[in-house]
């Protein structure tokens, strides 16, 4: 931060300033006087159509360029006038204290004899709108309220007054014992504190109760010596500042030289400040990032002299000290902040300074025309805003953002976390990350950037970082452990060179320096091409090399020239070294080239600058900003000065970039194009100048020798091309190295009409128009239409060939120009002109694109017939075609093609399978079963099992269809979910319709020769098994191949899986039906099927049957198997045969066909003959007379005749039977 007075009020009649209060609304200044004079003053800045220089307080030297031209100089350049001067008579003794209501535009004083006056503005003009005159004592203080509804009076004896705005009396106290100092109210307006005379602090709420006293230690250090109260102001923030932590909201001034700043009220770690002062005054600033003490200076062990001045210091919230501003003249007795934070209103004697602050802004200019810029948004995160004065955009950073830098190429931000972590990212010139570093080993607080390093400035030691730039990423080694790019040193170190910049030295790199502290901290530096300067608190320069960080040199200009730089500026070639001290003094090193060990000093008679740059294409040009007037210096000597208050961001081309950050920040996200300017230097005027008042081309190039820069003799040589002069525009094109002028200078010397020359010029330097209107008047519609084409601009060349009504351009050219047109329109999605103008190309690679984009497939289908075969766009309609489900389409373009693989296999994904078969065997394709087969696992792990069933059934391929089917049919069987027995015996009754498919039409793996065998023991006929099925498990997922033992049943005894299931059905439907013989009878059959259903599914059916039925004996067999399987069902079988034994009771017996042995009825075999009984399918019961059996055709599964007489269909399989006698 930098200040400086810049303007100067006297009170009349010499009265003395005893308080100043500046309204945060309307810019009102308010001045109370001794004697009871009180002044109203309305500060306004003129308009930004004033000329320059034409202010009333503009200065005799104000504007550069002295052409009265308007621009926007910024705030606080902008002259100053003083709109309203009023004097308000009411008081007669000294004016004590001065308060703003900005909510309500209300201003209350008060005077030495206790009267208070309250005013209010009426049509521009102060009017007394309220008195209160308590007699009894003096008024210490009187303040307002944030939200201006009440106002708290104190008085010296102890008495407190709160009345309203509208002057009702809300509250009062006498604090008896106390002498009251002063007053303020919280920025939440619940809390009112008081100041007492004995230096404490007491907390009142808004309703007068007695809320605390404030835990303050007294400063020990320097005593005022005096009667004085220890506490001169107590401050409030208002302004809602945001930062990572927290920050102070209280600020206690004391007189004798310290500050305290507390978090609230019941703080219990303050932040103790030594102000350096014996205060008289202080206050927030409205953003509440400053604190403004005034007093005069406190130097232990001296006097003060008659010659010193009392000062301002300046605070950050923080408590750093910022600045100080020398006050001339009488003591300060008052101080107040303007709304913007920008100026200091200070009363001293019988006047009225105004000190002018410039804050230290975060940003940087990089790239081609875009300023960064680091700001916090209301919702207090920290923001980076890339600017180029056409767009906006910004970026989020964690954390608090410390430094940013800039150069051609590259932008680094400095930026620390809530944890304390430190990080920088560089970016490139479109903003995009090209490397980070996080870095623990030092607290750094400012960085400067070249094109291959970063350095990193702490108080104490240097960070340089080899920064990967974005040409150099494929190259970086992986292992950066092997080859580091960072290098840390103290800043008492005098680190040597190293062997190679890969900064391999260990030691210095991995060391914590954090707490390696150091009594000559570092405050700035600054680096360019291989040189790096850094400036310590004492006035000492340490020279390093880069990249290696070696210490060339050290310069101790303190001792020899009396300097103490704060900030210092290489220029372009590291020769030169600007510095300004405290003071804004400006003074300039030249370095030595060879041993940087020698220097010269050189002192400018200048003083309060406080923003520098140099030129980057001129080391020997200097821009500095002097208050509110910019000066060009050259080798010492300045410019005349143009008036700006902007901060300066790049110097090149004999201009200067301005930046109006004041007004960035009042509106970080709103910004208008005039807050970038860009002011040129008196040479770039002087030439621009004389070229326009027609002075000869000879004596220009004069002058421009004498001021030589590339910027001039660039104008010299675009005037003299203007001109025709082309011996004058070559030398110039010649001195300022453009190379591309020279050969144009020479091209155009061989033209010999000048209308055409003239219009070569003009198209040189991209006036276009003209050129055409040019050519146009020579009749060089040829050369205009060129021209355009060069360009790219093909409705003009369209326009300019428009005018041959008998005479078309070539084919080729108008082929060209419809092409081109018609991307044009693609790319505003106009398709429909795109689609004109592709036709009178005659281009089908596009016409089939524009097709696509308009979805037009019909007359995309037409152009099919109009392409050669294997023509690529060919491939590229059918892919489209099969992207949108077209399958006609798609395969006809693919046989277009002659691509018939391709054409099966589009039918296939889009579930064609007739298609595909159809095509297959047109075309007697044999590599078409694998891309089916690999499609139906497809299928399967997308879920679709029963597309892929339906696939591999119209593909022939039943023995495949068969086993998903059984598989899907044994999922569901052993699954936990509720799957319905009737699907699972419908998926089984599937499986065995395809495994017993007896039709072969296609896909056949045999030879036509090869033998054919057959298997009829279940009625099926297999043959030799398809290679293609055999292959089959390989595509399809792990969960759907069956066992052998699986696979085994499914070919053999197809009907095994249905039959298992129907029976199960069976004998729960029994159970239902308490018909527990059947059932029993039933789950007997269904322990023959265990390898399907389950072990423990089928012999607890049979337990419960059997126990329902009394057969016991049936009953303790099945828990037999049980038991083996979960112990848990041994307590079930001891509670039940406790009470039952194993004997079956309803057993009935009957004689056996064969033998006349005594059978039991649910018998399936006879013990004594072997006999097989078949069981009937729809009762469970075995059919012990032969001649009662029915048998189906399909399934071979038996039913009793007498069943079978009521049923249409087979009980397993559901086959419609052909007649009742059967």
């Amino acid at each position: 931060m930098f200040a400086y007075l810049s303007k100067k009020l006297e009170m009349p009649q010499g009265a003395n300033v005893r308080c100043v209060a500046w309204s945060s609304e309307d810019n009102f200044l308010a001045c109370g006087c001794e004697n009871g004079m009180l002044k109203v003053l309305k500060i306004e800045s003129a308009p930004a159509t004033t000329p320059a220089g034409g202010g009333s307080n503009g200065g005799g030297n104000g504007g550069g360029a002295g052409d009265g031209t308007s621009t926007n100089r910024g705030m606080l350049a902008a002259p100053s006038n003083i709109a309203m001067n009023q004097t308000l008579e009411g008081h007669s003794s000294n004016i004590q204290v001065i308060a703003w209501n900005n909510v309500h535009q209300k201003l209350t004083t008060s005077d030495a004899k206790g009267l208070i006056i309250v005013w209010m503005l009426y049509k521009g003009t102060w009017y007394e709108e309220m008195v209160n005159n308590r007699n009894r004592s003096t008024v210490r203080g009187l303040a307002w309220s944030h939200d201006g509804n009440k106002i708290c009076i104190v008085y010296e004896d102890g008495g407190v007054i709160v009345g309203s705005a509208d002057g009702n009396r809300l509250w009062g106290k006498d604090i008896k014992g106390s002498t009251l100092t002063g007053v303020t109210w919280s920025a939440d307006t619940k809390m009112v504190l008081f100041t007492l005379s004995s230096g404490e602090v007491h907390v009142y709420d808004s309703e007068g109760n007695f809320m605390s006293k404030m835990n303050l230690e007294r400063w020990p250090k320097f005593d005022s010596g005096d009667d004085n109260e220890p506490i001169v102001a107590v401050r409030w923030k208002t302004a809602k500042t945001c930062s990572e932590m927290e920050t102070p909201t209280l600020a206690v001034i004391w007189r004798a030289s310290c500050m305290t700043l507390t978090r609230g009220v019941n703080d219990e770690n303050p932040i103790i400040v030594d102000t350096r002062l014996v205060a008289t005054c202080g206050d927030w600033s409205p953003n509440g990032m400053y604190v403004a003490v005034g007093g005069q200076p406190t130097l232990i062990g001296q006097t003060k002299q008659a010659s010193d001045f009392d000062h301002i210091n300046i605070f950050d919230q923080m408590g750093k000290l910022l600045h100080h501003i020398k006050i001339p003249g009488s003591p300060v007795t008052s101080l107040s902040w303007d709304y913007l934070s920008l100026r200091l209103a200070i009363g001293a004697g019988a006047h009225v300074y105004f000190a002018n602050l410039r804050p230290q802004y975060r940003y940087a200019y990089f790239g081609c025309n875009t300023v960064a810029y680091a700001f916090i948004r209301p919702d207090g995160s920290n923001h980076i805003g890339f600017w180029d004065t056409k767009k906006l955009t910004t970026q989020e950073i964690p954390g608090q953002i410390l430094d940013v830098q800039g150069d051609e190429d590259y932008f680094a931000i400095l930026s620390v976390n809530g944890t304390g972590a430190y990080n920088v990212s560089v970016l490139n010139a479109v903003g995009a990350p090209v490397d980070g570093l996080s870095i623990m080993t030092i607290e750094p607080f400012a960085i400067s950037l070249t094109q291959s390093v970063l350095v990193c400035l702490a108080p104490n030691a240097v960070l340089l970082w080899k920064y990967q730039l974005a040409t150099s990423q494929s190259l970086v080694v992986s292992d950066m452990s092997s080859k580091r790019r960072e290098r840390t040193f103290h800043i008492d170190e005098n680190p040597k060179l190293l062997e190679n910049t890969d900064f391999n030295d260990r030691d210095s790199t991995g060391q914590d320096l954090t707490a390696q502290r150091t009594k000559d901290p570092a405050i700035c530096c600054d680096a360019r091409l291989d040189l790096l300067v850094v400036a310590r608190d004492s006035g000492r320069l340490q020279l390093y090399s880069l990249p290696h960080g070696a210490l060339l040199s050290v310069l101790d200009i303190a001792v020899e020239m009396g300097i103490r730089p704060q900030s210092i500026f290489l220029n372009s070639d590291a020769l030169q070294l600007a510095m300004l001290d405290n003071g804004g003094h400006l003074s300039i090193c030249s370095l030595s080239t060879t041993t940087l060990k020698t220097s010269s000093i050189r002192k400018y008679d200048r003083k309060d600058i406080w923003n520098l740059i140099w030129a980057r294409d001129n080391p020997s040009l200097l821009c500095i900003m002097e208050k509110t007037r910019l000066y060009v210096m050259k080798n010492g000597e300045v410019e005349e000065p143009v008036i700006s208050s902007g901060y300066l961001a790049y110097f090149k081309g004999l201009e200067v970039t301005v930046i109006l950050l004041d007004e960035i920040m009042q509106a970080s996200e709103n910004l208008k194009p005039e807050y970038s300017m860009k002011l040129e230097t008196r040479a770039l005027r002087d030439i621009k100048s004389l070229i326009d008042n027609g002075t000869d081309l000879l004596d220009v190039g004069r002058y421009v020798e004498e001021n030589s820069h590339p910027s001039l003799w660039r104008l010299l040589a675009r005037a003299a091309l203007n001109q025709l002069d082309l011996s004058v525009a070559e030398t110039a094109f010649v001195r300022c190295r453009d190379y591309a002028g020279v050969q144009f200078s020479k091209r155009i010397a061989n033209i010999t009409n000048d209308v055409v020359r003239k219009a070569e010029v003009s198209c040189f330097f991209e006036d276009f128009e003209k050129a055409e209107a040019l050519f146009l008047e020579a009749d060089r519609r040829d050369l205009a239409g060129d021209m355009w084409k060069l360009l790219g601009e093909w409705n003009k060349v369209d326009q300019v060939s428009q005018p041959l009504a008998k005479q078309r351009p070539s084919d080729k050219t108008f082929r060209e120009m419809n092409i081109a047109l018609g991307d044009t329109a693609g790319e505003d999605q106009e398709w429909d002109k795109a689609l004109t103008y592709y036709e009178k190309a005659e281009d089908t690679s596009r016409l089939v694109e524009c097709y696509l984009m308009m979805e037009d497939y019909g007359n995309l289908e037409k152009l099919i017939s109009t392409l050669p075969e294997k023509s690529f766009l060919l491939i590229r309609i059918a892919a489209a075609f099969e992207a949108v489900g077209l399958t006609t389409e798609a395969v006809k373009a693919y046989l277009a093609a002659n691509m018939p693989e391709k054409a099966v296999e589009a039918a296939v994904v889009l579930s064609q399978w007739n298609l595909a078969m159809e095509l297959a065997q047109r075309h007697t394709l044999h590599n078409v079963a694998p891309v089916l087969l690999r499609y139906t696992g497809h299928l399967l792990e997308n879920g679709e099992t029963m597309q892929a069933v339906e696939l591999l059934r119209k593909s022939d391929k039943p023995f495949a269809a068969g086993k998903l089917l059984a598989m899907l049919a044994i999922r569901f069987l052993n699954s936990e979910e509720n799957v319905s027995l009737g699907l699972i015996k419908k998926l089984f009754v599937m499986s065995a319709q395809m495994f017993t498919y007896k039709t072969r039409k296609f896909f056949r793996e045999k030879s036509v020769g090869a033998p054919k065998s057959a298997k009829s023991d279940t009625g099926s006929n297999y043959g030799d098994e398809d290679d293609a099925d055999l292959s089959f498990e390989s595509h399809i997922p792990e969960d759907f191949r069956p066992s052998p033992e699986e696979y085994r049943w499914m070919r053999e005894m197809p009907w095994r899986g249905a039959e298992a299931v129907h029976f199960l059905c069976l004998v729960q439907r029994f159970i239902y039906q308490a018909q527990y013989g059947n059932a029993t009878k039933a789950a007997l059959y269904l322990r023959n099927f265990v390898d399907v259903l389950g072990d423990e599914r089928v012999n607890t059916l049979l337990a419960l049957a059997a126990a329902n039925n009394k057969c016991y004996n049936i009953c303790s067999r099945a828990f037999i198997h049980l038991e083996l399987l979960d112990e848990d069902y041994s307590d079930v079988t001891s509670d039940l045969f406790s009470e039952h034994p194993p004997k079956d009771i309803r057993i009935q017996k009957l004689e056996c066909p064969g033998c006349t042995t005594m059978i039991a009825d649910n018998a399936t075999t006879c013990i004594s003959c072997n006999a097989k009984f078949p069981v009937c399918s729809a009762t469970g019961r075995p059919i012990h007379d032969s001649s009662k059996v029915w048998t189906c055709e399909v399934c071979t599964k038996v039913t009793d005749i007498k069943e079978i007489a009521q049923r249409r269909h087979c009980p397993l399989c559901h086959t419609v039977k052909k007649n009742t006698g059967e």
